[in-house]
């Protein structure tokens, strides 16, 4: 058994040698960083234990059945390109302004307005925030395996494999339009269509008109996984590895940057982002493996084949992996800007069961869903529907011919590699936008269709 302690924090002080960044402190105001009332970007988290503790303990006597097992808390830093994004572009240092209808540039010597016009009053109208009480993203993470020799360079294992993850990062509209149905206005009592921070409540310097984009650090997520593994290491000729994966992951946010559903459809109301993980795959195998033909000079087959034979048939090699996994979930989205919402990302109401009556070349039935009325949100959950399964085969051939002309180490190598042998399609997500007329299709390939290409190599 073995165990260990470590304690991290990050004592980076998170200014800038020039004074140019600044943060929104929420209902008080936005503050220059290192200024008195906002000495650092955010508070630093100094109660990072992370304990440790692993055991191995031999079931048999011979050695050939162990139990292995472990638990730890494992410390991230957060994303800090984030973070330092999301301060660089506050005000009064950066102003952001959209002009959808700019005016154009004078043909004579009259003043060009294009320009000063987005500048407006020079007041800002939105603000970007990093939560000031920040905690460090850690995860306990856990596993027990047990493993048992089957036979000569033959082992099995099976295992459980658990994470807790705590505390990541994520983006929040806390200055998000109050929708009809959300539950700031069902339960809270939130006027329908206001914000939070733009009532004359809140101090002048804190009031924004638009949205407010806080990085916040409360996300969570929960991984549990059955891994099945055989493998033999190279022996006779031979060895191979298979594995099996049966696991769910459950999160509220899968990470910065990667999907539109990390946006929470309602800021009010963030439990509803609980959901299978973008990158859940609830089954997974693979197989690989590498065998020297049995054919030829000193093997099990034709070693005593003629010179001419045995030159055309020895030392032939064939690898190859195969990969199956069910497919990656996805959120259904109305694809359009609701002008009421003040949002992009609504999902569409669910009226019937989508996995019914499927009509063919479609990933799901578009009619289940429908649009909301205009300042409401759909009751589409988060990565309700899944993607097509994926599988995938290459194999190689591989032969090395001797060459004494390039001196004793001199040889010729031959490859042959075919990739997706079986030209199987494999279809990326389909078109999850109501809006698009391709809504439901699968329109992109997620592998290239069969390859088949050839490799000579000389080494000396």
């Amino acid at each position: 058994m073995t165990s260990s302690m470590r304690i991290t924090f990050s004592i980076t002080p998170i200014v800038e040698v020039n004074g140019l960044l600044s943060n929104l402190i929420l209902g008080v105001g936005n503050f220059v960083v290192g200024s008195d009332e906002l000495p650092r970007l955010h508070r630093i988290d100094k109660n990072n234990f992370a304990p440790r503790v692993g055991l191995a303990y031999r079931l048999t006597e011979n050695g050939k059945t162990t139990l292995r097992g472990g638990v730890g808390v494992f410390y991230d830093n957060g994303v800090f390109q984030d973070r330092f994004i999301t301060a660089r572009t506050n005000a009064p240092f950066a102003i952001t302004a959209i002009d959808n209808d700019p005016a154009p540039f004078p043909q004579g010597d009259s003043p060009a307005v294009t320009f000063t016009r987005l500048l407006g009053s020079g007041q800002a109208t939105s603000a970007a925030s990093i939560d000031v009480n920040y905690r460090t993203p850690y995860a306990l993470q856990y596993n027990l395996n047990a493993q048992r020799e089957l036979a000569l360079s033959t082992l099995a294992e099976i295992a459980y494999v658990g994470r807790r993850g705590l505390n990541a990062s994520r983006p929040v509209n806390i200055n998000q339009v109050v929708a009809a149905n959300s539950p700031a206005a069902t339960v809270l009592g939130l006027p329908v269509g206001s914000r939070l921070f733009d009532n004359p409540t809140v101090p002048a310097a804190a009031r924004f008109a638009n949205d407010v984009i806080q990085q916040q650090f409360n996300g969570q997520s929960t991984y549990h996984a059955l891994q099945l593994r055989i493998e033999r290491r190279f022996a006779k000729g031979l060895s191979f590895l298979t594995g099996y994966t049966w696991s769910k992951s459950i999160d509220d946010v899968s990470g910065i940057g990667t999907g539109a559903d990390d946006r929470a459809q309602d800021s009010n109301n963030l439990r509803a982002q609980r959901a299978v993980s973008n990158f859940d795959i609830t089954h997974r195998f693979i197989f690989s493996a590498t065998y020297d033909l049995p054919f030829g000079k000193g093997r099990s087959f034709f070693s005593q084949a003629s010179p001419v034979v045995s030159a055309l048939i020895s030392d032939w090699q064939v690898n190859s992996i195969t990969t199956w996994q069910s497919g990656l979930p996805f959120t259904v989205t109305v694809g359009s800007f609701d002008p009421v919402a003040q949002i992009s990302n609504r999902r569409p109401d669910v009226i019937s069961d989508p996995r019914d009556n499927v009509p063919v070349g479609l990933s799901f039935n578009p009619a289940a869903f429908v649009a909301p009325p205009a300042g409401r949100l759909g009751n589409a959950g988060r990565n309700t529907l899944r993607g097509d399964r994926y599988y995938n085969t290459d194999i190689s051939l591989i032969r090395q011919f001797p060459l004494p002309l390039l001196g004793d180490a001199g040889a010729l190598n031959f490859r042959a590699e075919f990739f997706n042998v079986f030209n199987h399609p494999n279809f990326s997500l389909p078109v999850s936008s109501l809006s698009s007329g391709a809504f439901g299709r699968f329109v992109n390939n997620a592998t290239a269709p069969r390859i088949v290409q050839f490799a000579l190599k000389a080494t000396f």
